[in-house]
């Protein structure tokens, strides 16, 4: 019995985490704003703390039969040729897909997508939406041109491309899972991957999003496919480089197709410096001892693959931007969190503030922009800011900011958690709502709303091939229906997500696996920027999404060879 308390210990610490952030955030969405007094203070901790501890020992409970399980199993077992589970899973996710592609045929241009097409209409680039992804719809609308006479064929086979791409790296994702663990739970989830509706509306959304998602999940489990080969019987020459191949792809896509992926990879790669330093210095501490022969991992191959691809992915968009001539993307992105926090002072303490820093404030949020703040996200303030004051006044706007903040840290606090509302609360439904338009349609959790005014310059026009499903869609995720759906509801949350990733991660501490600290560093070092961020949106959270059903990779088998 004190075995398991005291193993229950770090989740029931979650647990009170979970529950003080939760009732902080939904304060927040509820109330507009929150005061951090002794009152709330105390009676949030205590309840937190009673409540927390119950749902740590519940989640404790729910972990011990896969624990157990986990006991069974190891890396070092038998592996099953994945090769046929691989076709089979493949063409499962895309003949499950292709409902979508003929309700929403070409694709759903949405999101940032007329930007882009904006951008090879006039041929003035720019950096903000990565460069690289611009350039392969631009491939696809010329293809279409070309070949068909249609661009609206071009944007199709874009859809076609990026479904198979992405039901491809699903298909090695559970191919691996199928080898490593089992028939059973790779069934399972080819099921689930192919049946989850974003998957669906996702493979033919035409947003850099997608193609980052697939090679965030390509990255996640390559890595896991080092630690899996290195304790394989065997030499396995053709599939360690195989499997180097797949991680130089899928770094190489995070960085060329994100402008914040370079630095989650960052983490990654920090990450792995620090293990292979701890485990060289082991290595030659133990040179002499029994300990030699146990089973270490080596991080310097994958270290030399992860930094060479991301050498070459920066190279690559540094050429590419100068032959395009492309502009500087805007750093306002990068503010998020501090405009927020300033407009909000400003919001609700501007008649308090003294002359140098309204000064400042007005100087930096133009057109009395900072009257616009919403908690939930950035743009209303964010495309009025003025980025010429941090840059060329920094010393006098960090003054006033570390100023403002020592006046209003709860006001700090209030802006950073409200905007992160849906990654913290798993209940949080403000990332459906925060692009509504009154009348407009198709722009609720999923936005499958085009910008037809631009693109229609372009020849571009909705065609669907099945109407009736086309409606149910639109209905289900566009227009927010899901939200209907009692329990089901929640695997669509944002927020579910950052929580399962937090008790993989201190299930991998229990079991002292630290080796999967790597690939789950990936997944914080991804979390952190999206925390800074201007919103929480699905596009931003699909790359999670992706991984989550596959944590089983990173969470097992490498207790012994790790520490060994």
């Amino acid at each position: 019995m004190k075995k398991h308390i005291k193993a229950s210990v770090p989740y029931c610490v979650l647990g009170i985490i979970f529950l003080f952030l939760t009732n902080a955030v939904r304060t927040l969405t509820i109330y507009k704003t929150l005061e951090w007094n002794t009152a709330f203070l105390v009676k949030n901790t205590l309840l937190s703390v009673i409540l927390g501890i119950i749902i740590g020992f519940i989640v404790y409970a729910l972990l011990l039969p896969i624990q157990k399980f986990d006991n069974t199993k190891s890396l070092t077992d038998k592996r099953r040729p994945k090769g046929v589970f691989f076709a089979i899973s493949l063409v499962v996710d895309i003949v499950c897909w292709i409902p979508y592609f003929l309700a929403y045929y070409p694709g759903i241009l949405s999101y940032d997508s007329y930007v882009q097409i904006e951008q090879i209409a006039s041929g003035a680039y720019n950096e903000h939406h990565p460069l690289m992804h611009t350039l392969l719809i631009r491939l696809f609308m010329t293809i279409g041109n070309k070949l068909f006479s249609n661009v609206n064929t071009g944007i199709a086979l874009y859809c076609i491309f990026q479904c198979i791409i992405l039901a491809a790296v699903i298909a090695y994702a559970t191919a691996v899972l199928y080898a490593r663990v089992g028939s059973i739970p790779a069934i399972v989830v080819m099921i689930v991957m192919a049946f989850f509706p974003i998957n669906g509306y996702m493979s033919v959304t035409v947003t850099k999003d997608i193609l980052f998602s697939a090679a965030f999940l390509l990255t996640v489990v390559s890595f896991s496919e080092y630690v899996s080969l290195q304790l394989d019987a065997g030499p396995n020459i053709a599939k360690k480089i195989l499997n180097d191949i797949l991680l130089f792809i899928g770094v190489f896509g995070i960085c060329v197709l994100r402008n914040n992926g370079k630095y989650a990879l960052a983490l990654m790669i920090i990450a792995m410096l620090v293990f292979e330093i701890r485990e060289s210095i082991i290595r030659i501490k133990n040179r002499k001892a029994d300990e030699k022969k146990k089973i270490r991992i080596h991080y310097e191959r994958p270290l030399i693959v992860c930094m060479a691809s991301m050498c070459i992915a920066i190279i690559s968009l540094l050429v590419i931007s100068k032959s395009l001539g492309a502009s500087q993307g805007d750093r306002r992105e990068m503010l998020s969190i501090p405009i927020q926090q300033i407009a909000r002072v400003y919001k609700y303490h501007s008649n308090e503030l003294d002359n140098e820093s309204l000064g400042l404030i007005n100087e930096f949020i133009l057109n009395g922009a900072a009257d616009n703040y919403r908690q939930d996200i950035s743009d209303p303030v964010k495309r009025n800011v003025n980025t010429y004051v941090v840059r060329y006044h920094t010393k006098e706007f960090v003054k006033v900011y570390f100023k403002l903040f020592r006046k209003y840290p709860g006001e700090y606090i209030n802006a950073f958690l409200a905007e992160n509302a849906g990654f913290l609360d798993i209940g949080d439904e403000s990332h459906a709502h925060i692009n509504e338009v009154s009348g407009k349609k198709g722009v609720g959790y999923i936005q499958t709303a085009w910008a037809e005014w631009s693109l229609k310059n372009s020849g571009l026009r909705k065609d669907s091939k099945w109407e009736s499903l086309y409606s149910v869609l639109e209905n289900f995720a566009g227009n927010n229906d899901y939200l209907n759906v009692p329990f089901i509801r929640y695997i669509f949350m944002p927020g579910l997500y950052l929580w399962i990733a937090a008790v993989a991660i201190l299930y991998v501490f229990s079991r002292k696996r630290y080796v999967s600290i790597i690939p789950f560093s990936l997944i914080c070092g991804y979390y952190l920027t999206m925390f800074f961020g201007p919103t929480v949106q699905l596009r931003y959270i699909y790359p999670i999404m992706l991984c989550v059903p596959f944590i089983g990779l990173l969470t097992r088998g490498h207790g012994e060879a790790n520490e060994g």
